[in-house]
């Protein structure tokens, strides 16, 4: 998802419509609190925007791990396998 575009629904869940502040929740418990209080429009909201946001985190540790080379012996281990013969069409 473009950077932009999760930022502004961010902003939106941040900051309702007609109020140009927020106060910034410092706890798991206070997310859940404040996430129990969602109406079923809202919730659905923010679950799409959930998944989106924990998808490009995953995007990024991956990209990252991969580029230091966390994942090279992963990788070493799966061409091993397939030239072994140990690996199947799926």
């Amino acid at each position: 998802m473009p950077r932009g575009l999760a930022s502004s629904r961010q902003d939106a869940l941040a900051r309702p419509a007609g109020i140009g502040y927020f106060w910034p929740m410092s706890s798991v418990k206070e997310i859940e609190f404040a996430v129990a209080q969602l109406s079923c429009e809202d919730l659905g909201r923010f679950r799409t925007w959930f998944a989106d946001f924990d998808a490009d985190t995953w995007d990024r540790q991956f990209e990252a791990d991969a580029v230091a080379g966390r994942l090279d012996a992963l990788g070493d281990e799966a061409l091993r396998d397939l030239d072994e013969g140990q690996c199947r069409d799926l």
